[in-house]
């Protein structure tokens, strides 16, 4: 199994040309599989190297405003490693990392979205 960046630099060689309504489709179907596998409460490694999450990232950019819309609305799901992955260096980034993410959940949520907001990934 190929590291999440693996996964996310390879996407180019996927032969399938996704519609935005397949990825929508592609990313609640895997989503919820991943929260049905893993609780949403499992171990952070168990969490973020899950088959769904993985697949999540492998959706690439077009996953984003899904993501941030999540956590907009605040649900309880570890986006900003996604994101993270998906942007680089663009990306918000961990105030602190992650232990301050699990204790701030929604202090960090409100980051990630307020930069989505900024780098024009959802509305206000």
């Amino acid at each position: 199994m190929g590291s999440i960046r693996s996964l996310w630099r390879d996407r180019d060689k996927k032969s399938d040309i996704k519609t935005p309504s397949d990825v929508v489709d592609d990313f609640n179907r895997l989503k919820a599989i991943w929260g049905r596998d893993t609780s949403l409460k499992s171990p952070l490694v168990v969490l973020l190297n899950h088959p769904a999450y993985r697949e999540i990232i492998s959706l690439g950019l077009p996953v984003i405003p899904l993501m941030l819309e999540d956590l907009k609305q605040g649900k309880l799901y570890f986006w900003f490693h996604a994101i993270d992955t998906l942007v680089g260096d663009s990306s918000p980034g961990f105030p602190v990392g992650y232990g301050y993410v699990a204790k701030n959940f929604q202090t960090t949520a409100k980051i990630f979205v307020s930069w989505g907001i900024k780098a024009g990934y959802i509305q206000a």
